[in-house]
């Protein structure tokens, strides 16, 4: 059984880690990335190794959930000229006649 400590780390390293990376890996490649950033901070015995990646399997859902949250706060907000669709009308002062 995971350790509160081991499993701070484990949240803490997936903070750390990109949104990018933990949006556009496959499952297992996000499991294998966080495994292999948590066991270059600690030593891990395979019995950890087996404990971490279920841990991380069965929470892949809620880590992209996470990811996702922080990729849409870093991104800026939309400008009008991020829509090309969107066209700007200025008034134009109609001449007396």
């Amino acid at each position: 059984m995971l350790d509160s400590s081991m499993i701070r780390l484990t949240w803490a390293v997936i903070e750390e880690t990109q949104s990018t990376n933990l949006l556009s890996l496959t499952d297992t490649g996000l499991v294998r990335l966080l495994l292999q950033r948590i066991s270059k901070r600690i030593l891990l015995t395979g019995d950890e190794v087996c404990e971490l990646y279920d841990y991380i399997s069965s929470r892949t859902m809620l880590i992209r959930d996470i990811a996702d949250s922080q990729f849409n706060c870093e991104r800026p907000a939309p400008t009008p000229n991020d829509n090309p669709a969107q066209i700007a009308y200025h008034r134009v002062p109609l001449a007396s006649a």
